[in-house]
């Protein structure tokens, strides 16, 4: 049985709704999960700034260069976090019999998942990414236009969507191997720990990881080295930093076409 876009999108609407509806049963939680989201990112935002305190410029990086990196990053995972998070508890809806249940009703299974609850953190973490980020693009010397609004755009949804592909491909091995999401903690530790800095100030075998093997790179640092006109470095062409939020959208496609794949080779716990 096929659905149409907008009966998945009405679906959508209805279990969003619904969820946080749910959740604002309990106010003082709700507000409470907000102000996590906003602890978790002021905490990597001082991080940030206790760094640049140390070393105002980072590889021909101005500090409110650098924190335009930090808040595109940061923003990206923001709504990775609101639109994807959940992507990150399948190995637990496997092992305790939740994800089973997905299965027999007439509605992709991804798409189940995703809006299987609504992460109310992320709300906190778009407050302060997203104030950061209007902040460091007013901050720092950028010929604005049209294009490099619309690029801006693209670059952090495709940020998005860059982490959401690499977490919707660690979901597919939980498919198989339920009940550990350590890959996941050590990749989310991995961008918010080194995602918000230059290229150039790693060696040579880290800027290789950070963009061949786990592109940290692509989600924030190649396009605002475009918004900025600073020369990429680390051996990538200006061309590859204005396609880099190409990226992030092909490696989604990819992932959910590996998650399709892996579904049909799925076997309940249970047997």
């Amino acid at each position: 049985m096929t659905m149409s876009f907008t009966m998945l999108g009405r679906f959508v609407l209805r279990s969003t709704a619904l969820n946080i509806r749910a959740r604002m049963q309990y106010r003082g939680e709700f507000l409470l999960e907000i102000f996590n989201g906003v602890l978790w990112q002021t905490s990597i935002l001082v991080f940030v700034m206790v760094i640049l305190a140390r070393f105002p410029g980072m590889a021909g990086w101005s500090s409110n260069e650098i924190l335009l990196i930090a808040s595109m990053r940061m923003l990206s995972h923001a709504l990775f976090a609101l639109l994807f998070s959940n992507v990150v508890k399948v190995p637990f809806m496997v092992l305790d019999g939740k994800f089973d249940g997905y299965l027999t009703r007439p509605l992709p299974v991804y798409l189940q998942v995703l809006t299987s609850s609504f992460g109310v953190h992320a709300l906190g973490d778009l407050m302060v990414a997203g104030g950061l980020l209007a902040w460091a693009l007013a901050s720092v010397p950028i010929a604005w236009s049209w294009a490099i609004v619309l690029y801006v755009a693209v670059a952090v949804l495709s940020g998005a969507l860059l982490e959401a592909g690499i977490h919707t491909l660690i979901a597919c091995r939980g498919l198989h191997r339920p009940g550990s999401d350590a890959f996941s903690v050590w990749v989310d530790e991995l961008m918010a720990t080194f995602g918000s800095y230059p290229l150039g100030i790693f060696p040579g075998a880290v800027k290789a990881i950070f963009t061949y093997l786990l592109p940290l790179a692509f989600v924030a640092y190649l396009p605002a080295s475009v918004v900025l006109g600073h020369d990429p470095g680390g051996g990538a062409a200006h061309w590859v930093a204005v396609l880099s939020p190409a990226l992030g959208i092909a490696l989604f496609g990819l992932a959910v076409a590996v998650w399709r794949t892996s579904l049909k080779h799925y076997s309940s716990p249970g047997g």
